[in-house]
């Protein structure tokens, strides 16, 4: 759902994930640097992201993802950092401060990145990021 700003814009919900389909209302980003512009622009309320995002055919090495899948013993799904990951994106966001207005969610099933990613948030949640008066 969609609010205003101050200067009259409208806040949107980010949905960064490969696979998974965005909830109603929300915007569907597949990459990290599809993201990043609406955070940049200071225009993502909630944002909801999923760690694993794909990986190129390099980092593929031939493979289908079932066959990735396969090879893994279905224990991680086919990342690389050329299409970057949920924690790629949240360590932008620490680097240049371009946060969702609220804390993010996180929507991953892969718990190594879950982790990372929750221990991020948690350092800026620490540092007074998202704090009510």
């Amino acid at each position: 759902m969609s609010a205003p700003t101050l200067d009259g814009d409208v806040l949107i919900d980010l949905w960064l994930d490969d696979m998974r389909p965005a909830p109603v209302g929300w915007l569907h980003v597949k990459t990290v640097e599809d993201a990043k512009p609406h955070l940049a622009a200071g225009r993502v309320r909630n944002a909801s992201l999923d760690h694993d995002l794909g990986a190129c055919d390099v980092c593929m090495g031939g493979k289908t993802a079932e066959q990735w899948l396969v090879e893994s013993n279905y224990t991680r799904m086919p990342n690389c950092e050329h299409f970057g990951t949920g924690y790629t994106l949240i360590c932008w966001m620490e680097e240049t401060g371009h946060w969702p207005q609220e804390v993010p969610s996180i929507h991953t099933a892969n718990p190594v990145g879950r982790q990372k990613m929750s221990a991020a948030i948690a350092r800026e949640l620490r540092n007074g990021r998202w704090a009510r008066p």
